[in-house]
């Protein structure tokens, strides 16, 4: 069967390549590794501009921004198919405040507790103790990524601005 041409371009694929590379370079692919399903040797191909064929699967994707709080990958993916990748909350609410800081210490420090509860012995088979260490975490990666989603706004506006 013959197949018609591919309406991304290569151009359009190296973009790709380029914000997954900035992303696992925040991530630390050997590291980031450990946290999600795919080894390291995969993770470099994905980023790889002479590995055109490869590209991150969906939920690696998701894996990547909750471990780094970067949008790039997405964001790109958003302007191929001329969208804009905006938060949930509308984009109102981009300045960063002593709420926002006072959330993320607070939703953090309430994981550690959880996660050492989870981790005890006598702990580790209830299944109440992982579910509430599951949920603390979820809390403080949810308020970091708040957090750092308004620390790169307010970097790309000096950066614009400069």
């Amino acid at each position: 069967m013959n197949k018609l041409p591919r309406p991304t371009q290569p151009e359009e694929l190296l973009d790709l390549k380029a914000a997954t590379r900035r992303d696992l370079s925040l991530a630390r692919a050997n590291a980031f590794a450990l946290i999600t399903r795919v080894d390291a040797p995969v993770l470099s191909k994905y980023g790889s501009p002479s590995e055109l064929g490869h590209f991150m699967p969906i939920d690696v994707l998701v894996d990547l921004i909750r471990d780094t709080g970067s949008h790039d990958v997405l964001s790109t993916i958003a302007g191929l198919v001329g969208m804009k990748l905006v938060p949930m909350d509308g984009g109102e609410g981009d300045e960063l405040t002593y709420d926002d800081a006072t959330r993320m210490i607070k939703e953090s420090g309430e994981a550690g507790p959880a996660v050492l509860a989870a981790a005890d012995p006598a702990k580790r088979d209830c299944l109440d103790t992982i579910g509430t260490a599951r949920r603390e975490v979820r809390e403080g990666i949810a308020a970091k990524q708040d957090v750092y989603r308004k620390l790169a706004l307010r970097e790309r506006r000096l950066r614009r601005a400069s």
